[in-house]
């Protein structure tokens, strides 16, 4: 067996540091006949593209933030931290979990009141949820209910709740569904206008950078709230009512909000 860092099975020799790349050759300037490259590496281990796999042994994840917790080992039981392959896209993982989201405090700019514009690239693990699962919100509580972009319960279409009063539910859904397959991200836009309550519902294939083209999704609808409360409550990614409801599973690329 090829080792790195060691030789004997792991027993002899063993190198404190780390490796980023190590590289095999039959010959000088020959035929590869192993790399190893970090970059491509998670969990306990990978398999190159030539067939062969690299093992990890016992990899660990370690607290290097001063709290001093033991190492956690992968697969060491149900509770041990995920390891999650790096893709080459940035993204916050989203489990469905309350508690587990992303948000920003309230100020000013984001207390709109007339027309607004709700931009968000995602992935969801099911796209027919089986209840509402929330993309961008400005939704809680006790009075603090404004305004939220959701994919409906069991039919996967696009709802948009705007709050007249921070305690009503008024909302506006798209005529039909995205067309999207499970796990993968889809970029997403609701527009709505105070002057004639036209809402609109929008999709665009997933790419790195905002879209300049949409289709819209459906026709157009009209929404039956008359103004948008502007409350107090925080921006939340992935949730409403401050992480407890509508928690999202899948994946946050990007949230845009305009005035």
């Amino acid at each position: 067996v090829l080792e790195i860092g060691a030789f004997a099975a792991g027993t002899l020799e063993r190198l404190a540091g780390s490796v980023g790349r190590c590289i095999v050759r039959s010959g000088f300037a020959g035929t590869v006949v192993a790399d190893f490259n970090a970059d491509d590496c998670y969990g306990d281990g990978y398999t190159h593209t030539d067939g062969y796999r690299w093992t990890l042994g016992l990899p660990k994840i370690y607290d290097r933030s001063g709290n001093n917790h033991p190492p956690a080992v992968f697969g060491a039981g149900s509770n041990q931290p995920l390891w999650l392959p790096w893709d080459g896209i940035p993204s916050v993982y989203l489990p469905g979990v309350t508690g587990n989201y992303v948000s920003c405090p309230d100020a000013a700019p984001l207390d709109i009141t007339g027309d607004i514009e709700i931009v968000t690239r995602v992935a969801m693990a099911s796209w027919l949820p089986g209840f509402n699962w929330s993309f961008v919100a400005k939704w809680n509580t006790g009075g603090n209910q404004a305004y939220a972009l959701q994919c409906a319960a069991t039919t996967g279409r696009l709802r948009l709740y705007l709050s007249t009063t921070g305690y009503d539910l008024p909302f506006a859904e798209s005529t039909v569904a995205p067309t999207v397959s499970d796990g993968s991200a889809l970029w997403v836009k609701a527009t709505f206008r105070l002057s004639d309550r036209r809402t609109r519902f929008f999709t665009a294939p997933d790419q790195a950078a905002e879209p300049t083209t949409w289709t819209q999704l459906g026709s157009d609808v009209t929404h039956t709230a008359t103004s948008i409360w502007a409350g107090s409550a925080a921006i939340e990614i992935g949730t409403v009512n401050a992480g407890t409801s509508s928690a999202l599973t899948g994946g946050g690329y990007r949230a845009i909000v305009r005035n």
